[in-house]
């Protein structure tokens, strides 16, 4: 809203320059919000305000990848990266893989140290912690592996446990022509 205003006043100042008005108000609005501290406190921010996921909500680990994605392309700029630097490292991105299932945690830590091996570094670089959670927003979110819901089921149904059953008594007349003896020891 503030931002807002500034551009109006900015457009008003400069009526019938729009190519000085739209100069103006970039390095305005440059100036007052874009300055790298600010830049990396808001990014730090938007980061740290994502909830952790469960599996039920597998949808926001794209959320989470894009957030990734916009530090990841600030990041790669001259005047952010040293800001930015601490990314790289396991103090800046352990509280994020805190907010992944405990599943997703495991397969990086898996993923993390094999990196670390085969490269020889301290920790993987922000890249490949940001290609793993695409990775992973992808797979979890491919409508090929979603087990919670399928069209049948190979499960037996469960049955009702109680069932209303009436019986009626009926009589057996026995029709032979067998002596009271014969049916006793027929028996």
């Amino acid at each position: 809203v503030n931002s807002r205003k500034q551009v109006i006043s900015i457009k008003v100042t400069n009526a019938g320059y729009p190519t000085s008005a739209l100069e103006r108000a970039w390095n305005r609005l440059d100036s007052r919000y874009g300055s790298p501290e600010k830049v990396e406190t808001a990014l730090k921010m938007k980061l740290s305000s994502m909830p952790k996921i469960s599996y039920k909500d597998k949808n926001k680990l794209y959320e989470l990848s894009d957030v990734l994605a916009e530090i990841q392309a600030v990041k790669e700029k001259p005047e952010y990266s040293a800001l930015l630097s601490f990314y790289d490292t396991s103090m800046g991105v352990n509280p994020t893989i805190s907010k992944l299932p405990a599943g997703l945690q495991s397969k990086w830590r898996d993923r993390a140290a094999s990196y670390k091996r085969k490269h020889c570094v301290i920790f993987p670089p922000f890249t490949f912690f940001c290609d793993f959670v695409l990775e992973m927003a992808e797979v979890m979110n491919d409508p090929s592996f979603d087990f919670e819901f399928s069209g049948t089921s190979h499960e037996p149904r469960n049955r009702p446990t109680n069932r209303n059953v009436s019986v009626a008594k009926t009589e057996i007349v026995n029709n032979t022509n067998t002596s009271p003896k014969q049916k006793h020891t027929a028996s």
